[in-house]
């Protein structure tokens, strides 16, 4: 284990930070000038301190927070990954009180690889993103080169010179004809352009970045996976984690909304909207609302 327990900070000690012998610039509430341009919710302060007591909590192989928006999954993600100092691919939005409240977490912790990190939506989102437009320059490259080939065929197609070669300018003119008229258009574009970088759907290149980022024996933070998943692929994950932690000495930490990945065997659910209180995946609100919808509809099944 990679991570074994996590202690966020009371509201005595969050409030004693915030207003007591802590007391500076920032967090003053009577100093008007020193909190010009700073959030004043002090986030990710008073995130947590909604419960009626301070979240204690203890991870498993696969720990899973579950919540609707806002209720705190990614900030927890993201104070893991701070306090541990875990690579990370895209930069996340913190604020000038994040640090701070990281040094009031109480993290126990064992051996940490140097594979392990954070994978959130942005970097999946930037991924689809680099490939569309790398995919797009390659099309560009496509579009030259069939102008080039009917520009080809149009000007030595009636040439009577063409078969009198006299040095190898002729010769390579030559070629070129030979290659334009014997080769499909995608053949003679393919053979003078790069594929593309991944003739892929969103899902697959998705779920593909995710795979190329799991490292053996590592721990792996991801915020919410199921983003541009399809149900399909969803799945495809859930087999692919649990194997990483069952052969692969991984640990995962997930923020997620999705069935299929709640239902995970033997993983370790925290419910965010409820006291931050473990829970079995089949008693969490959202499952109940989708499980009341197909048992209400079953005759169509």
């Amino acid at each position: 284990m990679y991570i074994n327990e996590l202690k966020l900070p009371s509201k005595e000690k969050e409030y004693y930070w915030l207003y007591g012998g802590n007391k500076n610039y920032k967090t003053d509430p009577t100093n008007k000038a020193g909190l010009k341009g700073v959030d004043l919710t002090h986030y990710p302060f008073h995130i947590f301190t909604r419960y009626a007591s301070a979240p204690d909590i203890e991870f498993a192989p696969i720990t899973i927070f579950y919540g609707g928006n806002g209720s705190g999954k990614s900030t927890l993600l993201n104070v893991i990954a701070e306090k541990m100092r875990l690579y990370r691919n895209s930069p996340f939005n913190t604020t000038p009180f994040f640090r701070d409240y990281c040094d009031l977490c109480e993290i126990e912790l064992g051996e940490i690889s140097r594979e392990s990190k954070i994978i959130t939506s942005d970097d999946i989102f930037e991924k689809l993103h680099f490939t569309r437009e790398v995919n797009s320059m390659i099309d560009g490259s496509h579009k030259s080169a069939w102008d080039n080939k009917r520009k080809l065929l149009a000007e030595l197609g009636d040439d009577p010179e063409l078969l009198r070669l006299k040095g190898k300018e002729d010769y390579k003119r030559f070629k070129e004809y030979y290659d334009a008229v014997s080769n499909s258009t995608s053949d003679f574009i393919m053979e003078r352009t790069r594929k593309n970088l991944e003739a892929h759907s969103n899902g697959e290149t998705a779920l593909g970045y995710i795979c190329s980022e799991l490292g053996d024996n590592s721990l792996l933070l991801l915020d919410e996976p199921e983003n541009s998943l399809s149900p399909a692929f969803q799945k495809e994950l859930k087999k692919i984690i649990e194997d990483h932690a069952r052969f692969f000495g991984c640990q995962f930490v997930i923020a997620t909304h999705s069935p299929l990945l709640l239902s995970m065997d033997n993983a370790t659910v925290f419910d965010l909207d409820n006291e931050c209180e473990m829970a079995n995946w089949y008693e969490l609100e959202n499952i109940k609302i989708y499980a009341s919808l197909f048992l209400e509809n079953k005759d169509k099944f």
